[in-house]
Parts: structure tokens; sequence; C-alpha cells
């Protein structure tokens, strides 16, 4: 877009016009499934890349200390909503297919991204942040929407 870098990985609603204008080209998808936005264009794994597939995803932290039944409760009135026609509307614009998982399944998705994720991380020098209520492993987890579409595209300039 800019001409200032090779490739780059954009969420597909953010990359999406700008493939649509020719500006830029899409080479993959991130998700385990071609997108629906951009049904020609492969998946990583497709590609030959499977160990890059990646989902990304969107959810609500609490406090480790919040009580079961305050994150239980949180966690139905958002799934009420998640699961409404007009909030999947507005989430397909965007290519984000909502999941609405229990705090457990969710729990378990931040907990095996942090595996998946931290080696590389700190292999990189980065440092995590520890202060409790940043969704870190010690915080309970409400419920997310996760993209399954291949949100994510690596377009070229």
């Amino acid at each position: 877009m800019g001409g200032r870098i090779a490739a780059t990985i954009y969420p597909i609603g953010t990359a999406l016009p700008h493939v649509q204008s020719g500006a830029i080209r899409a080479l993959a998808t991130t998700g385990a499934q071609r997108s629906q936005q951009l049904p020609d264009v492969p998946t990583v794994s497709e590609a030959g890349y499977p160990i890059l597939q990646a989902n990304e995803w969107f959810g609500v932290f609490v406090p480790a200390n919040t009580p079961v039944g305050t994150v239980n409760h949180l966690n139905e009135a958002i799934r009420t909503v998640v699961n409404t026609s007009a909030f999947k509307a507005a989430l397909a614009k965007l290519s984000v297919d909502p999941a609405g998982e229990t705090p457990e399944e969710f729990s378990q998705l931040v907990k095996s991204d942090f595996e998946r994720w931290g080696p590389i991380v700190k292999a990189s020098g980065s440092r995590q942040k520890t202060e409790a209520g940043h969704g870190y492993p010690d915080d309970q987890h409400i419920g997310n929407e996760r993209n399954e579409r291949g949100n994510e595209s690596a377009p070229d300039t």
C-alpha cells in the first residue's frame, strides 16, 4: 500500500478492500479453511506451511479472584448476545465467526496459545507483562469470538 514493506499479515477484514482494489495481493490465509471472502486464496497449510496456521480470537477476561458465579453470569450474557443474528451479521462483515465458548473452553484456548507461542516469544527476547488482569493464565476467561475463516491473510505489496 505504501510500498515500504515486502509482506505482512493482516486480518482479512482489514486487508479485503485493498485486495479487492488490487493494491495488495493475498498469498495465503492462516486459518484451517479457506476464507469465504477470498475463496481462491490458499491456506498456509495448502501453500506448504502448516506450522503457520493460526486463528485470531478476541475474548473477555476478568481478574482471577472473580467469583465463579459472576464469571458464569457474564459468560451467559455474552453468549446470548454472540448468538443473535444481528451480532453474527455484524461480525461476518469483518470475516469473524462468533464462537461463544464456555469459560473452561476459552481457558483451554488461551492455555494452548501460551504453550504454542510462549517459547517463540521467549526466544525473541520479548518480555511478558505480569500484572493481573491483562489476559494472562491466572485470569479467568469468560468467552470469546474466534475467527474460524482464516481471518488473517499474508498480502504482499
